[in-house]
């Protein structure tokens, strides 16, 4: 007798809408009741696999003699669905008599290889750990026509049984180019198999893999350094090694980006040199990709410790050029070694010094000293920045003592500024007698510098270094530089930097911030407007309309502040 629950959740399961069924099982088989297995066992023949394994999952939970039987003649319809719910249901059910029956019949439907159901039994009985299935699954190795289901599971189950002599069966499916799959499976089957004869085909086959497919390029190497861990040294390794060398410097960026994680992926030797110059590369993405290719987990890898003297000095004075461009961590990384070259290379020693400069080792300071008398060197302008950062007795001296070479160099008076020192405003009002002197400047600053022997705030100092480097990071100096946003400074550092220092110099700088920004809301837009009218009072028109030019993918902001600054003229 069906009592009347049972009866109001069986009523979906002869409904036309799948859902409606699946859900009918799914509440049927929460009942946990010996009365619902006839009906959940009828389920197990629906034509929607949803309501199939949901019959299955629900029919696991129940300890019923009419189950298992069932479950086992699922298997051709549920696969290895059928076998994980009989192994949550019964661990010995495999010695069942239901099982011993159905077993040669399954055997026997394996044969037709083209249909669906011969992956489903197969991959049932692999699941299963049915040793008498091994054999008619390999048999699909050899036959194109075999579903490809079911050749990529004989694939991977060729590697599992580590039988050498079906290598040979393996490689042709490395050809394929239909069904990824074989590719990837026939690989690692053939690695686990390690059988030495395939390592020449597999180096041939990897010599014939375009750069940008770098995927096979990981999975072919995997499966020789499994197979032999020196395939590197023989010569058709090195010359497939080197063809993916030659890659590097070939093509646009799409090409080279490729060519480089491929030869990562292949562990080339002597990889960090070749990558050296990438990493200074004008195409962003290479240089991304190059340092990706020698790093691992975002650390640099102990490789780098074999960086050659020659690729040292190239990446060293590229970072010295180019600071905004390079990677700073491989320079953190190798700073030991850095610090040697003051003495074991002489030609670098003024690109090492900068490099560790960026690190904040004071013991570059002597070095950077000595490059201020060297002012046609490349590298002055990034010198006498880090002294001004640096600060104390002797980065003061060094900047003070270039002061008559640069008279007119506003970068070079606020730097003088932010060393301090005692005599840091004595020197500024000596500089103001000087004929060539930039006495605007000058006078700006000296409004900021403490009485002798007074210390600059500190906010005054990062104030004063935000405009000794400002050409650098937004690009004044005619160079293209990557924007740092002056660190991440918000609009209130930009508010200060405005009153402080009034100019053209600090307009361009706030301007060039907000033209970089696409997303900002409206409230922090009214600051930037605020912000601009505050730098710009009392310049010309024509200033500030070029200057606003850095930022008119912002027209609303430009057109505000010019009608501000319009309207202040007129009053006054």
């Amino acid at each position: 007798m069906i009592n009347a629950m049972l009866w109001w959740r069986m009523r979906g399961l002869r409904s036309p809408d799948s859902r409606k069924r699946s859900r009918s099982v799914t509440r049927l088989g929460n009942l946990r009741d010996t009365r619902t297995v006839p009906y959940l066992i009828r389920a197990l023949d629906d034509q929607e696999s949803c309501v199939r394994e949901k019959a299955a999952e629900a029919l696991k939970t129940l300890r019923d003699p009419r189950v298992v039987p069932a479950l086992v003649s699922a298997i051709p319809s549920l696969g290895w669905k059928a076998v994980s719910c009989l192994n949550a249901l019964d661990p010995a059910w495999r010695d069942s008599g239901a099982y011993r029956e159905a077993l040669p019949g399954l055997l026997t439907r394996m044969e037709d290889r083209r249909s669906h159901t011969a992956y489903l039994i197969a991959d049932a009985l692999i699941h299963a750990k049915e040793p008498q299935a091994i054999s008619p699954l390999l048999v699909a190795l050899d036959d194109p026509d075999s579903e490809n289901y079911l050749r990529s599971l004989a694939i991977r189950v060729a590697g599992e049984t580590r039988r050498g002599d079906l290598s040979q069966k393996l490689l042709p499916l490395l050809e394929n180019p239909f069904f990824f799959s074989f590719f990837n499976d026939a690989a690692e089957a053939l690695g686990a198999l390690r059988d030495p004869a395939a390592v020449g085909p597999l180096v041939d086959r990897l010599s014939r893999i375009p750069a940008k497919d770098n995927e096979k390029v990981l999975t072919i190497t995997r499966a020789l350094d499994e197979i032999d861990a020196k395939w590197r040294e023989r010569p058709d390794g090195a010359c497939v090694l080197t063809r993916f060398v030659e890659r590097l410097d070939e093509g646009a960026w799409e090409e080279r980006s490729s060519a480089i994680r491929a030869a990562a992926a292949l562990g080339v030797p002597g990889l960090p040199d070749r990558l050296v110059p990438l990493l200074l590369d004008p195409e962003s993405m290479v240089r991304l990709v190059a340092k990706d290719g020698l790093s691992k987990d975002g650390c640099w890898q102990p490789g780098w410790n074999g960086l050659s003297g020659e690729g040292l000095a190239r990446l060293v004075d590229g970072f010295a050029r180019s600071p905004a461009t390079a990677p700073l961590e491989v320079l953190e990384f190798l700073q030991d070694r850095l610090l040697t070259m003051f003495s074991d290379a002489p030609d670098q020693r003024f690109p090492a010094a900068i490099a560790l400069g960026h690190l904040g080792r004071r013991e570059a300071i002597p070095v950077l000293a000595e490059l201020m008398r060297e002012v046609e060197s490349p590298f002055w302008r990034e010198a006498m920045v880090l002294l001004g950062r640096f600060g104390g007795g002797e980065a003061f001296a060094a900047l003070a003592s270039a002061l008559p070479s640069r008279p007119n160099w506003s970068s070079l008076i606020y730097s003088v500024a932010a060393a301090g020192g005692p005599g840091a405003r004595s020197e500024l009002l000596a500089h103001l007698s000087r004929p060539e002197a930039n006495r605007s400047v000058a006078g700006l600053v000296l409004q900021i510098v403490p009485e002798d022997p007074g210390v600059l705030d500190d906010q005054d100092r990062e104030l004063l270094l935000c405009l000794a480097d400002s050409r650098r990071l937004y690009g004044l100096d005619g160079r293209q530089s990557s924007v740092t946003f002056m660190g991440g400074r918000d609009v209130q550092f930009f508010r200060t930097l405005a009153s402080r220092f009034p100019s053209e110099e600090v307009l361009w700088i706030i301007a060039t911030d907000l033209g970089f920004r696409s997303n900002i809301e409206m409230t922090r837009l009214q600051e930037y407007e605020d912000v601009l009218v505050l730098a710009a009072r009392g310049m010309e028109a024509a200033v500030v309309d070029r200057i606003l030019s850095g930022c008119s993918n912002w027209p609303r902001v430009c057109k505000a502040v010019r009608a501000r600054l319009a309207a202040a003229r007129t009053t006054a």
